[in-house]
């Protein structure tokens, strides 16, 4: 097999891993245990638009190095619409240069800015 048949096997096993996790019974309880420790520090808000957070909406995961055993503070609250524009901004060439915690902030800079323009028009 070539390299790169072999990373893309690799991708698509991780794939398949990652989205049993996201469904199972385990990452929902997850959820609600990272809600309700959230809550200890006020209201939960989308980090992109400020929208109130639920159960319902997104968490993104600023590492994938300790999935299924995650820390709390490894997850960014999101909506829907603020965790698609992220992971555009994350998927375009160039972004994981500066590594992966710059381009995270970076990610919500870009989504924060884009925001307050689309408030203000």
């Amino acid at each position: 097999m070539s390299r790169s048949g072999y990373v893309h096997g690799r991708r698509a096993a991780a794939r398949r891993l990652y989205d049993q996790y996201m469904s199972s019974p385990a990452w929902w309880a997850f959820r609600k245990a990272w809600h309700e420790w959230a809550e200890t520090f006020g209201d939960v808000h989308c980090l992109g638009c400020g929208q109130e957070w639920s159960l319902r909406d997104d968490l993104h995961h600023l590492t994938y190095e300790r999935l299924r055993r995650e820390s709390f503070t490894d997850l960014w609250p999101l909506c829907r619409e603020c965790h698609v524009f992220v992971h555009a901004v994350l998927d375009r060439p160039g972004w994981y240069r500066a590594g992966r915690v710059q381009a995270h902030r970076a990610a919500l800079a870009a989504l924060r800015i884009r925001n307050n323009i689309e408030r203000a028009e």
